[in-house]
C-alpha cells in the first residue's frame, strides 16, 4: 500500500453487491410472507395450535433475519481500522491488533476470516462484497495466515 492511502482516513464503506442483496431480500420477504398466512390459518383453529405458532414464530424471524443480512451487511474500513457490520452486530479492529487472516473455503465459495492478536477473536468478512483497489491494498497490509501455514 503507499504512504499516501496508508495515511487515508477517508471512510470506505463495502456492501454486498447489489445481486446477492436483493437476492436475500427477495428471499425474507417471501418467508415472512409464508409466515403471515400460515400463522393465519393456524388462528382459524386446528389441534396442534402451539406447533403451528412455532413454526409460524421461525419463519418470522428466519426472514427478518435473513432481510437484515442482505441490508445490512458491510465492511467499513477507515483509516487503518476496519469494521465489519452483520445483521446484528459490528466487530472491529484496527491494524495493530490484527494478527492475520486466513482465506477459509465454503461450499460455494470462500470467506476470509481476521484473527485478531492475543485473545484468539475472529472477524468473518464476506465475500459477495462489490469491493475497489482500496480494499485489496488495504487487505495486503495484513499477514495471509494461510500462506505461511502451506
Amino acid at each position: 500500500m503507499t504512504a499516501d492511502k496508508n495515511t487515508d482516513t477517508k471512510r470506505h464503506e463495502y456492501r454486498k453487491r447489489f445481486g446477492p442483496r436483493v437476492g436475500y431480500t427477495i428471499l425474507g420477504v417471501f418467508s415472512v410472507a409464508t409466515e403471515s398466512v400460515f400463522g393465519f390459518m393456524v388462528s382459524l383453529g386446528t389441534d396442534q395450535i402451539f406447533a403451528g405458532l412455532a413454526v409460524a414464530v421461525f419463519l418470522l424471524l428466519g426472514g427478518a433475519s435473513v432481510i437484515a443480512y442482505g441490508i445490512r451487511t458491510r465492511v467499513v474500513i477507515e483509516g487503518t481500522r476496519i469494521e465489519v457490520t452483520g445483521p446484528f452486530r459490528t466487530r472491529g479492529a484496527d491494524l495493530i491488533e490484527i494478527e492475520g487472516f486466513r482465506t477459509v473455503p465454503t461450499k460455494n465459495s470462500f470467506t476470509q476470516r481476521i484473527y485478531l492478536k492475543g485473545n484468539g477473536r475472529t472477524i468473518l468478512v464476506e465475500t459477495e462484497l462489490a469491493t475497489d483497489d482500496y480494499f485489496r491494498d488495504w487487505f495486503k497490509q495484513i499477514p495471509d495466515l494461510t500462506l505461511q501455514n502451506q
